[in-house]
């Protein structure tokens, strides 16, 4: 039966801890868990595990100390030590080269890789281990380093190198703080777009709430003036909101007007259609020419629409109040605007009556309320 080596976590984190501990046991090692590097020498004195991953940072003695104090022992220096980091700076390297750690895995870290590390340990225990320590392992198994070694002068300046290694460490810590930065500001901006999708989803509710128990006819456009969208009110003239979808604004109106007087006067369906909004008011005759009257036709297709034909006395239209609203996309530096629809409001004016009762009627131009 094979041996099981005993791995000893050091890790103050119990979620991380059994984590770990949970995939090594899967991987068929014994598992001992030490709660800080003061605990973690402890164990080491008492149980000489075969391997040891620990964390850095933690209380009472943090994994540099502990790892340090292990490899000062001669009786446990060659305990392959892992430890788990998360390299934020040339500093960590530095302390980990002085605590004399074998090898440093970088959190968050692959749980394939480092059973590739334990298990590369392991398999340099079970090698014929005489007169050799742990440094001429690595070198033996690790074929492809060792042909570079072997072109490397006796004389060489040690501290050059580890400069070089190091200011190449610290470019890719540089390259890694880039790349967290980035990532947080995706995740800011991620979050500020679900909050305002939330924030038109709401919006959107409250429109379709209002679209639909609205009393007056909304209404939108497209720019060539044809329906896009129309609530249900219109059916009480006789007809079908998905039916008028991709039809003309002037099919459900007359194409003129006749006011008390008699006068015919020609519609404008394209000023409406592009929006009353755009028009002024009359500050001499105190008329808003923001608002247009149209006469909408009434088909006498449901039982609301005849009940509306009854209303008006059997006239096929009702006079109807337009309040439009042109939609428009302005091109940056330029006073060009493209016209994209448009959105407005009818409202019904047959409803509209005087103090003594009397119905509104039009006049050339404006609304005039007059009696029997």
């Amino acid at each position: 039966m094979d041996k099981l080596y005993h791995i000893l976590i050091v890790e103050d984190s119990q979620v991380q801890s059994l984590i770990l501990k949970r995939l090594l046991l899967k991987n068929n090692y014994q598992v001992t868990i030490a709660v800080n590097g003061a605990e973690g020498l402890e164990y080491t004195k008492k149980y000489k595990p075969d391997i040891i991953i620990s964390d850095i940072a933690m209380p009472v003695m943090d994994g540099y100390e502990m790892c340090g104090k292990i490899k000062d022992d001669e009786e446990f220096k060659d305990i392959p030590i892992i430890l788990l980091t998360q390299l934020s700076s040339t500093v960590d390297i530095i302390s980990g080269i002085n605590s004399k750690a074998d090898s440093f895995i970088t959190k968050p870290y692959s749980e394939s890789y480092l059973l590739y590390v334990i298990n590369y340990y392991i398999s340099l225990k079970k090698q014929d281990s005489d007169n050799k320590d742990t440094d001429n392992k690595m070198i033996k198994k690790n074929v492809l380093l060792n042909k570079y070694i072997e072109h490397i002068s006796n004389e060489v300046d040690v501290k050059r190198v580890m400069f070089f290694m190091l200011s190449t460490y610290e470019h890719k810590i540089f390259q890694s703080k880039e790349q967290l930065e980035i990532q947080a500001s995706l995740k800011t901006i991620n979050e500020q777009h679900k909050n305002r999708i939330n924030e038109l989803i709401s919006e959107k509710e409250i429109y379709q709430s209002i679209f639909i128990s609205a009393p007056d006819i909304i209404y939108s456009l497209d720019k060539d003036g044809k329906f896009t969208h129309i609530n249900e009110v219109i059916s009480n003239y006789g007809y079908t909101p998905s039916a008028l979808i991709g039809k003309h604004f002037s099919e459900i109106f007359m194409s003129f007007l006749i006011d008390e007087n008699n006068k015919v006067t020609d519609v404008d369906f394209k000023s409406i259609i592009k929006g009353t909004n755009l028009q002024a008011k009359d500050k001499d005759s105190g008329v808003n020419e923001r608002l247009r009257y149209l006469q909408l036709k009434i088909k006498s297709q449901n039982m609301s629409a005849q009940a509306r034909l009854i209303e008006t006395g059997g006239k096929e239209y009702v006079l109807v109040e337009i309040n439009s609203f042109g939609l428009y996309n302005t091109i940056p530096h330029k006073e060009e605007k493209i016209f994209l629809g448009s959105t407005g409001v009818m409202r019904d004016l047959s409803y509209r009556v005087n103090p003594i009762g009397a119905p509104c009627v039009l006049t050339s131009g404006a609304l005039k309320q007059y009696g029997d």
